[in-house]
């Protein structure tokens, strides 16, 4: 019996790390992390005015395993690498980069996601 637990308990506690996500800081260190390791970059970018922008950095910051291991980075639509990345008027925004094998495919969607849209369109 407590072989049983102990190993359930081993398994949930590698489930849960390796599926962990990293929530960056700052755009160049998630940039970096996902150029040596080839995961998948989201770069969400919102408004502190914006309350589906709220509501997505939050479900972001409290389940960041949303991202299955990648990187993710959360932008004010006014900082100067989110100007570069998205020249769209409405916010949220997500701009998700992914590794092919050959090269980084970006792909940008627009407007408040529910938490399944949102791990979707991340790890799709």
């Amino acid at each position: 019996m407590i072989k049983k637990l102990l190993a359930a308990v081993i398994v949930c506690v590698m489930l849960s790390t390796s599926a962990q996500a990293e929530v960056h800081t700052s755009y160049r260190d998630a940039y970096n992390a996902s150029q040596a390791d080839k995961k998948t970059f989201v770069v969400v970018i919102g408004a502190s005015w914006c309350g589906p922008c709220r509501k997505m950095k939050d479900m972001i910051e409290a389940n960041p395993s949303v991202a299955n291991g990648g990187h993710l980075v959360i932008l004010d639509y006014k900082s100067p690498e989110a100007k570069k990345l998205y020249t769209g008027s409405s916010v949220p925004a997500l701009v998700r980069f992914k590794w092919d094998g050959a090269k980084w495919v970006k792909t940008t969607i627009k407007g408040g996601q529910s938490y399944s849209q949102l791990k979707r369109f991340i790890n799709g």
